[in-house]
């Protein structure tokens, strides 16, 4: 969660000044607008995290760094391993043994 007065300023200053930069540092003041517009559209923190618990991971968490400004999302998610009998019929990596 972002921090109220860290909220607001990271918000008026994404609007006016990050497309502004874009148009003078690269000629491209359209790009920099989708920019702002899609970090607003971004779900919280809590909400992506539960997004990606939804999608199978596990032991899902994140880190907030600058304020809740950005955060670091991690999870696991475990791939089933062969039972032994199948990974020895296929050389252990999915192909046929070799001849």
């Amino acid at each position: 969660m972002l921090v109220p007065i860290a909220s607001a300023s990271c918000l008026q200053y994404s609007f006016n000044m990050i497309p502004l930069m874009g148009q003078i540092v690269a000629n491209d003041r359209a790009s920099y607008q989708y920019l702002v517009e899609s970090i607003r559209k971004f779900p919280d923190q809590e909400t992506f995290a539960s997004m990606i618990r939804d999608a199978g991971f596990q032991h899902v968490s994140y880190r907030n760094l600058t304020f809740g400004v950005a955060a670091i999302h991690s999870g696991f998610k475990w791939k089933p391993v062969p039972p032994p009998a199948a990974a020895a019929a296929t050389g252990g990596a999915g192909t046929p043994p070799l001849q």
